[in-house]
C-alpha cells in the first residue's frame, strides 16, 4: 500500500474521529471553546477528490484568531493556508496546489478562541484529494510516569522518524482521562512519542514532560492500547530555588536537589555542616557569622551540581533581636529529642536557670541534657506516660548567642505523644533485587522517604501517628537514591515505581507487620 501523509481536519480535541469540541476550562460565565457548525462546513468535512484551495468553517459565536501562522498547522505541509474571519465563520485559502491521492489533516490547534473568555481548543478537519480518506486510528492513555495517575492536556505524536526539530506525521491531545486517539492515519511504522507542549509549537522542549514508547509501532489496522504511556516531568537544573534571611545570622536554604553532603560557602568561609538544621533533604537552616558587608554570596556545591545566589543585609537586620522557636508545630513523640531553633550562633545557655513543669498540674520535671549546638538547643527530660505537655521556661538573659542574648522571659508549651498513642509498622520487602526508594504515604501526602541499599530486606516505622498508610517503591536501578525519568536519546524509560493501592491500619500502642512484594497484589 503507498504510504499518503496525513492531515487531519475533523474538531476534535484529538480524542476521536467524531467532529466535536472539548470545553477547556476559562471564565465563571464562560467556558465553552467555540463550536463549529459541522453541517455547514464548506467542503464538508471527510470530504474526497476534493480539488479547491479554501474551507469555510462557520461557528456558533463570533469568534478571534490567535497566532493562526503558528498555530494552524497542516499535514503534509503542502501548503501555507492563510486565515481570516467573516462574522462567524473562518476561511482557509492557499495557494499551493495539493497532491493527488493525499489525505490533508487541518490542526487549528488553540488558534480559534471566543472574545468574552478567550476559551480555546484543539480542532482537526479532515479531507482528501483521492477517493478515500485515511480511516486508521489509535488510542493511547498517557500516565504520570511517577504518580501514574491520567494526564490531560498532554499531545500524544506519531512520527515515522522521531525528531524533536520536526512535527509529528499525526497527533491528538488527552482528555481529563488521559486518553488521545490518533484519527485518518494510514498504516505504517511509527515513532509513538508524548509531550507537555506548553508553548503549542508540536515541538517537545527541554522544560516540557517527555515520554515515549519503546521501538516502533507498526500500524495494520485500528488498535487500542491498554499499556500507559509514562510521561516524566522535565527535568529540573538542580539550583537553589530558596535563600531566605532569617536575621541576624541564620538563612534557610532550599533547593530542588538534595543539599545532604553539600559544601556552603558564605562569601568565601565555609558554612559547617554540624550545624544545619535540615528541614528535609532539599531545606535547611544555616548560621553564619555576618560582617562588614552588604552583599553576600552563598555558594552550594555538590558532587552532581552547583549553584550560586547572593543575598542583602541591612544594618537594622544585623541588629536584630534574638528569636528562638520550636523546631516542630506539632507534637513531639515519646522517644524525640526536643530541638529549639535560634535565628543565630549559641555560644552558652545557664542551664540551671531552665526549668520544666507538667502543664497538668505545675509540678517540676527533671531536666536529663540541655545541649546547644550550632543555632539550635537539643532538650531531654523524664517521658513519664502520664506527661501530655509541659512549660519550658528560659528566664531573660539565659542563652548568650553570638551577636546577642534573650531581653526576655522565653516560654514554651511543648505537646508530648505517649508511646500508647503511636503504632509500628515492621515492613518486610520481597522480590527487590535492586536498590530501593520507600515511599510512606498516609491520605496523598508523604509521610516518610528512605533510600535502601541493595539487598535490603525489611524496615521498622516507629512513632507513626494512628491513620492509614500505604507504600510507593522505585526501584532505584542506578542507586542515586532519587527517581530517574530516562529519556529517548538513550532509549532509557524511567525508574519502575510501584505503587500499593490497599493501605494498611496503623493504630495507637500496636504493632503490625506487613509484606511487600514485587509481583503479585501490591502494585
Amino acid at each position: 500500500m503507498s504510504i499518503r501523509f496525513g492531515i487531519v481536519l475533523s474538531i476534535a480535541l484529538l480524542l476521536g474521529a467524531c467532529a466535536q469540541v472539548e470545553p477547556l476550562s476559562g471564565g465563571e460565565q464562560d467556558r465553552i471553546a467555540p463550536k463549529p457548525n459541522m453541517e455547514k462546513m464548506s467542503p464538508p468535512n471527510g470530504s474526497t477528490n476534493y480539488s479547491g484551495n479554501q474551507i469555510s468553517i462557520p461557528f456558533d459565536e463570533f469568534i478571534r484568531l490567535n497566532n493562526p501562522g503558528e498555530n494552524i498547522i497542516v499535514i503534509p505541509p503542502d501548503i501555507k493556508p492563510k486565515a481570516k474571519i467573516k462574522n462567524k465563520t473562518i476561511v482557509l485559502s492557499w495557494d499551493e496546489t495539493m497532491k493527488p491521492n493525499t489525505t490533508y489533516a487541518f490542526y487549528l490547534n488553540g488558534a480559534i478562541q471566543d472574545y468574552a473568555e478567550k476559551n480555546d481548543s484543539l480542532m482537526s478537519f479532515v479531507v482528501s484529494t483521492g477517493t478515500t480518506i485515511d480511516s486508521l486510528t489509535s488510542t493511547f492513555t498517557v500516565r504520570d510516569a511517577f504518580s501514574k495517575e491520567p494526564l490531560s492536556n498532554q499531545t500524544v505524536g506519531f512520527y515515522e522518524v522521531f525528531s524533536d526539530t520536526i512535527l509529528p506525521n499525526y497527533f491528538s491531545k488527552t482528555d481529563q482521562f488521559g486518553k488521545a486517539t490518533l484519527s485518518y492515519m494510514k498504516p505504517g511504522e511509527y515513532e509513538l512519542v508524548t509531550f507537555s507542549d506548553l508553548n503549542k509549537n508540536l515541538k517537545p522542549e527541554k522544560n516540557e514532560g517527555f515520554g515515549f514508547r519503546m521501538g516502533k509501532i507498526n500500524l495494520t489496522e485500528s488498535t487500542a492500547d491498554s499499556i500507559p504511556v509514562l510521561l516524566s516531568p522535565a527535568e529540573q537544573t538542580p539550583q537553589i530555588t530558596t535563600l531566605k534571611l532569617n536575621p541576624p545570622g541564620s538563612l534557610i536554604i532550599g533547593a530542588n536537589h538534595s543539599l545532604k553532603n553539600s559544601i556552603i560557602t558564605l562569601n568565601g568561609q565555609n558554612l559547617p555542616e554540624e550545624s544545619f538544621v535540615y528541614y528535609s533533604n532539599d531545606s535547611l537552616l544555616a548560621p553564619f557569622s555576618y560582617s562588614d558587608s552588604t552583599i553576600y554570596e552563598l555558594i552550594v556545591e555538590n558532587a552532581d551540581w552547583a549553584d550560586t545566589s547572593s543575598f542583602r543585609m541591612t544594618q537594622g537586620e544585623k541588629n536584630a533581636a534574638f528569636s528562638l522557636s520550636l523546631r516542630k508545630k506539632t507534637a513531639f513523640f515519646h522517644d524525640e529529642t526536643i530541638v529549639l531553633v535560634a535565628n543565630q550562633h549559641l555560644s552558652s545557655i545557664d542551664i540551671p536557670s531552665v526549668t520544666l513543669m507538667n502543664a497538668a498540674d505545675s509540678s517540676a520535671i527533671p531536666i536529663w541534657r540541655i545541649k546547644p549546638r550550632g543555632a539550635t538547643i537539643e532538650l531531654d527530660f523524664d517521658r513519664k506516660s502520664e506527661i501530655k505537655s509541659v512549660w519550658l521556661k528560659i528566664p531573660a538573659f539565659t542563652i548568650l548567642a553570638e551577636h546577642n542574648r534573650n531581653e526576655d522571659t522565653l516560654l514554651f508549651k511543648i505537646d508530648c505523644l505517649t508511646a500508647k498513642e503511636v503504632g509500628v509498622l515492621n515492613v518486610q520487602f520481597e522480590g527487590y533485587e535492586t536498590a530501593i526508594i520507600v515511599d510512606l504515604v498516609s491520605k496523598g501526602k508523604l509521610v516518610n522517604r528512605i533510600a535502601f541499599e541493595k539487598g535490603t530486606e525489611s524496615h521498622t516505622y516507629k512513632n507513626l501517628t494512628p491513620g492509614e498508610y500505604s507504600f510507593r517503591i522505585t526501584i532505584d536501578e542506578n542507586e542515586n537514591g532519587r527517581w530517574d525519568g530516562g529519556g529517548y536519546s538513550k532509549q532509557k524509560l524511567p525508574e519502575d515505581v510501584r505503587i500499593y493501592l490497599k493501605t494498611q491500619k496503623v493504630r495507637g500502642n500496636w504493632e503490625t507487620d506487613i509484606l511487600l512484594k514485587k509481583e503479585g497484589d501490591g502494585e
